[in-house]
């Protein structure tokens, strides 16, 4: 069974959410419905900013920018990355 901490982030359009799963944990960022950053045993993974303003300052709530990776590259990692906490 999973268990899920929701808390907001100085925005009130920013959101983290702590899951531990039956195989770890991972914190994830959101900026307001999309999954922009993750960290887990491995670190710390962010996507670059494709929206605003304040998606980019969300992202500089936990991550450095010159670490940012493509969208699409950063949703293949946080896929993988949440299945393996929730054990799929």
């Amino acid at each position: 069974m999973a268990s899920i901490s929701i808390s907001k982030m100085n925005s009130p359009t920013g959101t983290r959410v702590d899951i531990s799963g039956p195989r770890g944990g991972i914190t994830i960022w959101f900026s307001y419905d999309s999954p922009v950053g993750f960290s887990n045993a491995d670190g710390i993974v962010a996507s670059e900013n494709c929206w605003s303003t304040t998606t980019g300052k969300h992202l500089n709530e936990f991550s450095d920018k010159k670490n940012r990776m493509p969208r699409g590259e950063f949703l293949e990692k946080y896929n993988k990355a949440l299945d393996k906490v929730m054990g799929a």
